[in-house]
């Protein structure tokens, strides 16, 4: 084989996907299987180089054709010391993870943050390309971000950058998860938008309908077509989704801001249309026409492809 591929990992709370990469990005093989949070750290890390081994077989593949794996995980990473530090949703911290995986797999291993993986894949081969600086946003449950300065992935100097979810928007009672009031988070996150469609009863039930709980995409759903109070609150995701946007172009000043998460599928007329028109209005003037506000072209592969090809990453 001509080209060493890369295999790519990304670690959820509820599935750990895995995929076959090669060097220009292109996912060959991809498979997944249950997280199982609840056994520790060490039941993960076998998880990991277990299915790492078997999607090397299944692609048909030895261990000599793959040049390095990367994997990304949802919390704090320090990458330098290849170690997870604090990742809640699968109850890890200072979980070293470099050494371990490497003990199996005698490969190089690279790790960090998911939505950092997952701008790192817009970046090489997806709607950063071309670009240096760039910023995605994950719309979903939470609100990941990961940057790129200068042709490079940006931890910042405390690493913890790209916390965007958690910019103080406005000052109201929402807790959220950080353990603190008002975060960005508590207004677009999914389980917000859920919210505030909760608080009308006619909303509430055209919601409900299906199977007696609601969701995000009925509400976009209901939205696109013309019902009134599900347009008002997804009017409210892009007012507060443009504010933490504009504070981000005015400081980072970036030439991309690429969305992706499920409620980025949302019709253009609901969320990408009017949030251009908000920033356009209201950002920095000579950064107003040159920012761009596109659609993630990975998907939900972001991270998977972006983790597989941490090896480019010089920092």
């Amino acid at each position: 084989m001509l080209e060493k591929l890369n295999i790519g990992v990304d670690v959820g709370g509820t599935n750990i996907k895995f995929g076959v990469v090669s060097a220009s990005g292109t996912l060959l093989f991809k498979s997944s299987v249950c997280t199982h949070p609840a056994g520790g750290g060490k039941e993960i890390l076998t998880t990991i180089t277990d299915n790492v081994k078997q999607i090397i077989k299944n692609a048909g593949l030895s261990l000599s054709d793959v040049n390095s794996v990367g994997i990304g995980f949802p919390g704090t990473v320090d990458s330098k010391k290849g170690m997870v530090v604090y990742a809640p949703n699968i109850y890890w911290k200072n979980v070293a993870v470099t050494r371990s995986v490497k003990q199996n797999i005698r490969k190089d291993i690279f790790i960090a943050q998911d939505s950092r993986a997952a701008a790192w894949g817009e970046f090489l081969v997806g709607s950063g390309v071309g670009y240096s600086d760039i910023v995605c946003i994950t719309l979903g449950t939470g609100i990941g971000c990961g940057m790129i300065i200068n042709g490079n992935i940006y931890n910042g100097g405390l690493n913890t950058a790209g916390e965007f979810g958690h910019q103080l928007i406005r000052k109201n009672d929402n807790p959220c998860t950080c353990g603190r009031k008002g975060c960005l988070e508590t207004l677009v996150g999914a389980p917000a938008i859920i919210k505030s469609a909760l608080k009308s009863k006619t909303l509430a039930k055209k919601i409900g309908l299906k199977d007696g709980s609601a969701s995000v995409l009925d509400i976009y759903g209901l939205a696109a077509e013309g019902d009134k109070e599900a347009i008002a609150v997804t009017g409210k995701v892009v007012e507060y989704l443009a504010a933490g946007l504009v504070n981000m172009i005015n400081i980072v000043s970036p030439q991309v801001i690429c969305i992706s998460g499920g409620i980025s599928n949302a019709k253009d007329k609901l969320l990408l249309t009017p949030l251009r028109r908000t920033i356009q209005q209201n950002v920095y003037k000579p950064a107003a026409r040159k920012v761009k506000i596109v659609k993630s072209v990975l998907g939900s592969d972001a991270p998977l492809i972006g983790a597989a090809l941490l090896y480019k990453n010089k920092c």
